[in-house]
């Protein structure tokens, strides 16, 4: 007797959108110089790697749990597993088929991930738009988008400031 799986239903996204996503919830973090690379063709240990930069353990743990969150919060997606969240400068989250790597600078250095799979294709990924723009005030007090000249002041009103 043969048993069939009848209730599994593929997925509504393709791997590629489920990086793109992990991607863009590290980017709302912060993470520095993110790289995916598309290793499905020359491994079986993944499609994709995503490498991403973290600059502190606190920021580290904090792109890991926005990743974790997005995908299961969008995508109804939990990793397998997770290591390295409350050890060193390295947190890997495994989705069987996307590996997220966050590193601090210098083990992402030592380690060169990039190097060590150079052979898969780096894809390149969406632009990562602004969430939340940020407005600058100038030594004026205005915004950017304000058509005020310098010029338009003069000594009193430097001043008041």
């Amino acid at each position: 007797m043969t048993a069939t799986l009848t209730n599994i239903q593929a997925p509504e996204y393709t791997i590629e959108q489920l990086a793109f996503l992990a991607a863009d919830a590290a980017d709302d973090r912060k993470a520095g110089d993110m790289v995916l690379i598309n290793i499905g063709e020359v491994s079986t240990l993944a499609d994709y790697l995503l490498i991403v930069t973290g600059f502190s353990k606190v920021q580290l743990r904090a792109i890991s749990d926005s990743v974790a969150d997005r995908l299961e919060e969008e995508l109804d997606r939990v990793p397998l597993r997770t290591e390295g969240h409350n050890k060193g400068g390295w947190i890997l989250i495994d989705y069987g088929d996307l590996i997220v790597h966050i590193l601090m600078p210098e083990l992402r250095e030592f380690y060169s991930l990039e190097a060590f799979w150079g052979h898969g294709q780096i894809v390149t990924l969406p632009e990562m738009q602004p969430k939340n723009p940020v407005h600058t005030v100038d030594l004026y007090g205005t915004t950017p988008e304000a058509d005020l000249d310098e010029y338009d002041l003069d000594d009193s009103d430097l001043e008041e400031i």
